[in-house]
C-alpha cells in the first residue's frame, strides 16, 4: 500500500481540509475521500501557481512522453471542449463511489 509523505498530510491539516483523507498518491483507493468544499480549496491553491493555471486552461497540448515522443493530449473537461465562457479546467474523473467529478 502507498502512503503519502508526512508533509502532504501536514499540509492538508494546515489548509484546514476537514473532509479530505488520502491513503494513496493516485486517488484511487477506496479509503480516499474529500468533499466539494475541500476540492474547491485545493483548486484555489493549485491555480495560485502560474504554471498550473496556464496549463489548466488548455483544451489540448502536445507533450513529450519519454521514449514514445510527442503526442497530442486533449482535455476530458466538456466545458473546456465546448469553450464555455470562464471555464478553467482542473480535475475531471470518475469512480464507482463518487460518480463523475469536475472541479
Amino acid at each position: 500500500m502507498w502512503y503519502l509523505h508526512a508533509s502532504v498530510r501536514a499540509r492538508s491539516r494546515d489548509w484546514a481540509l476537514p473532509c479530505t483523507h488520502y491513503v494513496d498518491p493516485y486517488g484511487l483507493a477506496v479509503r480516499n475521500r474529500s468533499c466539494a468544499e475541500d476540492l474547491a480549496q485545493l483548486a484555489e491553491h493549485a491555480l495560485a501557481q502560474p504554471r498550473i493555471a496556464r496549463i489548466a486552461r488548455l483544451r489540448s497540448a502536445k507533450v513529450r512522453i519519454g521514449r514514445i515522443g510527442l503526442r497530442w493530449l486533449a482535455t476530458t473537461n466538456p466545458l473546456l471542449r465546448t469553450r464555455y465562457p470562464g471555464t478553467i479546467g482542473l480535475k475531471t474523473g470518475f469512480t464507482d463511489h463518487a460518480g463523475r467529478c469536475l472541479v
